[in-house]
């Protein structure tokens, strides 16, 4: 019994914050590295927290073995030495005007996510919060929402016949449409900010 819960104790997860972890297509890369290292049995990744947790057979692997794969992986893990991390200028409006075409709400310079909500939708209120996250965390890109009331003709007109809600445009830095469709899992979604942003993973 006394073996047992000192194995169990020794055990606990080792616990990361990866300040680079902006969104879940951070998600993948940095559970694969992980994963694929010898005495790791379990990865958990949360983007939203920025938090890795690491469970390993004991005698395996080190924290310092974690480190260097999450650093190498493009993930550097915060230390206690690591500078405080600057908060980026939040760029995300609710817009109450529904433009003529979504592009007009595209901000010149910046990678723009546009979604189109409904005033009250569970998937509408998650993407707005995710959404929110993710302008805070980069100063590059923006975030425009805009309430559609499935009632009126000038905002409906900016959803195609058939649409999931949210629905998303995203427009490069110059203003042209890289993405339009529904949030899903998020992933298709910030990939194209990713790439209208020339970020490579």
């Amino acid at each position: 019994m006394v073996m047992y819960l000192l194995t169990v104790l020794l055990a606990a997860p080792i616990v990361f914050e990866v300040p680079g972890l902006t969104c879940p297509t951070c998600v993948a890369p940095v559970k694969k590295t992980l994963a694929l290292t010898d005495g790791v049995t379990a990865v958990r990744v949360d983007w939203r927290a920025r938090r890795v947790e690491v469970e390993v057979e004991v005698g395996k692997v080190t924290e310092a073995d974690l480190r260097a794969r999450l650093e190498s992986a493009g993930f550097p893990a915060k230390n206690e030495d690591s500078p405080v991390e600057p908060q980026a200028s939040l760029d995300y409006l609710v817009v109450d005007t529904a433009p003529p075409k979504p592009s007009a709400l595209a901000v010149w310079g910046k990678a723009t996510i546009v979604a189109l909500c409904t005033p009250s939708c569970a998937p509408c209120d998650t993407a707005k919060r995710d959404l929110k996250l993710f302008a805070q965390r980069a100063s590059n890109v923006a975030v425009r929402i805009l309430t559609i009331d499935l009632a009126d003709n000038a905002s409906a007109a900016l959803l195609p016949k058939r649409a999931d809600i949210p629905y998303l445009y995203v427009f490069d830095r110059q203003a042209k449409q890289l993405y339009a469709g529904g949030m899903g899992d998020g992933q298709v979604v910030y990939q194209a900010v990713e790439s209208a942003l020339g970020i490579k993973k």
